[in-house]
């Protein structure tokens, strides 16, 4: 979560990109770090687990768009690496194209031109031999040695 902006709960000063920001590992509310270890705990530790306890600020979602993907339009939160819906990289200026027509197959277009992959070593099962086998009375059984 991106904390620029938000008030230190102890000192009241906001926090900047450069701040060196800790939070709370029960309700999430962040602090500088001189300021944690002054107050030595979290200030809000006697509603932790009450529904008074911290809770991040609302973001108005006409004012925070998040982040649009090239390839498929999908708005995504501001701090996502990759679409939600197709997988595409958002930090980066590259593209894999427009999304396809009929839509977005995670794993790739289907190759239905190639068929699938033998193994050329696979041993090929023995064809049956036509001949009757005398020293065995379970193939006779299974008809395997006619």
């Amino acid at each position: 979560m991106d904390y620029t902006g938000l008030k230190c709960p102890v000192c009241g000063k906001p926090f900047g990109t450069d701040d060196d920001i800790v939070v709370c590992p029960e309700c999430g509310a962040p602090y500088h770090r001189a300021c944690y270890q002054q107050a030595g705990h979290c200030i809000f530790e006697d509603k932790h687990g009450t529904p008074d306890a911290w809770k991040p600020p609302e973001q108005n979602a006409e004012t925070d768009e998040g982040k649009a993907c090239p390839r498929c339009g999908k708005k995504n939160a501001r701090e996502a690496l990759f679409c939600d819906q197709c997988g595409q990289p958002l930090s980066g200026a590259e593209s894999n194209g427009p999304m396809p027509k009929g839509g977005y197959s995670p794993y790739g277009p289907p190759h239905n031109s190639t068929p699938p992959y033998q193994n050329p070593r696979r041993a090929q099962p023995a064809p049956l031999s036509k001949s009757r086998c005398a020293q065995c009375s379970i193939h006779r059984s299974l008809s395997v040695c006619l």
